[in-house]
């Protein structure tokens, strides 16, 4: 329990993107809108995003610190990207928003070799997510340090 102590904020932004994510996804299913598009190209980047500046900012003693939240949150995306990708595939083909259609059942997806290529692309697109927060973070954190006066713990 230290872990969610010393990243509470993480865990209650993590734990209501979540959350919308759901209610995002129930909505796709219930009125066949366009939600689950908006949440792939908007929410999840933004989420990563959010979190890594955090992480980025925080100030570490350990070994390698939190490098490790930015693969970690990576790898918590791919379930996301496999299952909104794929209900996306189904409900907007073609990436035709206006042509939305609501899914024939509670779990059809589209598993062709080809649509595997799209997964590899919305992951290419959260790691520069990840990436990006993490290094504005890590600097912003550098440079407050470097203008901080000697002696302080920032």
């Amino acid at each position: 329990m230290g872990w969610i102590r010393t990243h509470r904020s993480l865990v209650i932004g993590w734990i209501i993107v979540l959350a919308l994510y759901v209610a995002l996804i129930v909505f796709q299913f219930t009125a066949g809108g366009k939600a689950v598009p908006f949440g792939l190209n908007f929410i999840w980047p933004a989420a990563l995003l959010g979190t890594n500046v955090a992480v980025g900012l925080r100030r570490t003693d350990k070994p390698y610190g939190d490098v490790i939240y930015p693969i970690i949150s990576l790898v918590g995306s791919v379930p996301f990207v496999m299952l909104c990708d794929h209900l996306y595939r189904e409900t907007c083909a073609n990436g035709d928003y206006a042509n939305c259609v609501p899914v024939d059942g509670p779990w059809r997806f589209s598993m062709q070799p080809s649509d595997f290529y799209s997964d590899a692309g919305w992951l290419a697109y959260f790691a520069l997510a990840c990436a990006i927060g993490f290094v504005v973070g890590r600097q912003i954190r550098r440079s407050k340090d470097a203008s901080a006066p000697a002696g302080s713990e920032g």
